[in-house]
């Protein structure tokens, strides 16, 4: 599988992550705020491990988005959700480059969270 193929099937059934969408929701969930959303998307893939014009091992950077659902349930944490969240990453080697705050959205009045992640995945060769 691909590298945002992998972190989607490592993020499915997070505790508080009702859905997973890759590079782009669907139109027919945009304007839902019942649920929370998580959106990853690839930013950029670089060589790594470089040595006698080869490479072998290929990093890539991922963006995710969390649409947080209005109603929050009851005993949800937003420190203890990042903080699982940030620990679940790390125990699967991925860097986490950046965390973004929770937010708010004042269209959707949700809050979101923007993380950029990236992984080192070896080549088979």
């Amino acid at each position: 599988m691909s590298c945002i193929e992998d972190t989607k099937a490592l993020l499915k059934g997070t505790k508080y992550i009702d859905d997973i969408y890759l590079y782009n929701i669907p139109e027919t969930q945009l304007e839902v705020t019942d649920r929370t959303q998580m959106l990853l998307r690839e930013i950029q893939i670089d060589t790594d491990d470089e040595g006698n014009n080869e490479f072998f091992a290929v990093t890539t950077e991922l963006e995710l988005q969390i649409f947080f659902k209005k109603e929050f349930d009851d005993g949800f944490d937003m420190e203890q959700f990042q903080t699982s969240l940030l620990k679940l990453l790390t125990d699967n080697h991925y860097t986490v480059n950046s965390l973004g705050g929770a937010l708010y959205d004042p269209d959707t009045k949700q809050l979101t969270m923007t993380w950029f992640i990236e992984k080192l995945s070896y080549t088979k060769e």
